[in-house]
């Protein structure tokens, strides 16, 4: 083999610069080097109870593992990934708080959420902000493969896995191609349950009314009052000032309630109103505006006011001074993952 000089000293500057980097890695402290590197996960069982965890960091307290970064359960033929993990060995309940992404099994499920509560023996749980699809994987390239006869697609605020095979999504959309993709409609059956004022749940302690608001020209609309344990919770939905809405919500402890401050929107030609005075004029007539807010509350006797569906632009600030005008108890302007 034949080498040009030029060759032998690009050769050299490049062991040199190797030297260095070498001596600089060994002089750093070792946490700036550390990364996940996780064993390969066993043969996927579907009978198998074991599950293995991996992450940056681990700590284990008893029975409760708490995993730091980029945390990986594996488990039958699933893989969960999230940011933080806390997992209870004794029960197979896991908290799951960023980018988690549930993978796998027989049914190829892949769901991503901004956070779960999920037990990995029964494969129930809860997934908040919701992007999934069922029979559908998703490899390199970007290329989707059918693994269903009935693939679905679906979002939701709230989604529910209340077994190996059944989810309900809160708030969301469900897809599923027939006719173009010659799928069959047999195998993926969606149910829609049509509501009306009055109960429409009672189990466990727990009782949920559905009661009618005024959300006008949309009808019919919805608001929800949640009693169990003691305690009782209204949610308004969409709606403007409503005195049905103030029946069903008198003395709850917890009234959270929309404020759609209107005067916030934007406009744009041939966005369906002629001018912003049209859009907001119209919009505000359908959605209740921070100077009613505080005194929906009020004649609700709530306990505790929870603002939401607030506009881009809205102060909260603004939104909590102009509750409070008219409503003395607390009051709480809503942001995303919020805990009441």
């Amino acid at each position: 083999m034949f080498e040009s000089v030029p060759a032998l000293a690009s050769i050299f500057r490049c062991r040199v610069l190797a030297a260095v980097i070498l001596g600089a890695h060994l002089l750093m402290p070792s946490t700036l080097t550390a990364q996940l590197v996780c064993p390969p996960s066993p043969p996927a069982s579907t009978n198998s109870d074991e599950v293995n965890i991996c992450a940056v960091k681990q700590e284990k307290d008893g029975p409760i593992f708490k995993l730091h970064v980029r945390s990986r359960i594996s488990y039958r033929t699933f893989i969960l990934w999230a940011d933080e993990v806390t997992y209870d060995s004794d029960t197979g309940e896991t908290h799951l708080d960023g980018h988690v992404v549930l993978n796998g099994g027989p049914n190829d499920e892949h769901i991503e959420a901004s956070k779960a509560v999920y037990n990995v023996r029964n494969e129930t749980g809860l997934f908040y902000n919701v992007v999934g699809t069922i029979g559908l994987q998703k490899p390199v390239l970007h290329h989707l493969i059918l693994t269903s006869t009935s693939p679905f697609a679906f979002t939701g605020k709230l989604v529910e896995k209340t077994g190996p095979d059944h989810y309900i999504v809160h708030d969301g959309t469900v897809s599923i191609r027939i006719s173009d993709d010659r799928c069959d409609p047999t195998g993926g059956r969606i149910e829609a349950t049509e509501i009306h004022e009055g109960v429409i749940y009672k189990q466990d302690g727990v009782t949920i009314t559905a009661f009618e608001v005024d959300h006008r020209p949309i009808k019919p609309a919805f608001g929800y009052r949640f009693e169990g344990g003691g305690r009782r919770i209204a949610i308004s939905g969409d709606t403007r000032p409503c005195e049905n809405l103030i029946r069903w919500s008198q003395g709850v402890d917890c009234l959270i309630h929309e404020c759609c401050e209107m005067s916030k929107t934007s406009w744009f030609p041939g966005c369906g109103w002629p001018t912003l005075e049209a859009k907001i004029k119209d919009l505000a007539s359908y959605h209740t505006q921070p100077e009613d807010i505080g005194r929906v509350a009020k004649d609700a006797n709530a306990g505790k006011l929870v603002i939401t569906h607030m506009m881009p632009g809205s102060v909260p600030a603004e939104l909590d001074a102009a509750a409070k005008r008219h409503y003395a108890g607390p009051v709480t302007v809503g942001e995303d993952l919020l805990e009441v």
